[in-house]
């Protein structure tokens, strides 16, 4: 059974994708800076590697998947 998805997700990797670090995001969010890497890590989102189309194919991807 898998875990459901943080509500933040879309925001922490949207945020990732302008170019804000793990650090600035847990600090706008009151979370961790681990938690934030975990949820990162855990949408397939590597900050330097993702384009924004990557980003979407990376969503669709995960609503197709039951």
């Amino acid at each position: 059974m898998s875990r459901p998805a943080s509500p933040e997700r879309d925001l922490i990797v949207r945020n990732l994708l302008l170019g804000l670090t793990t650090k600035e995001i847990a600090y706008e969010l009151g979370r961790t800076v681990g938690g934030i890497s975990k949820i990162a890590w855990n949408a397939g989102v590597r900050k330097q590697y993702v384009t924004e189309t990557e980003f979407r194919q990376l969503l669709n991807q995960r609503k197709a998947t039951p």
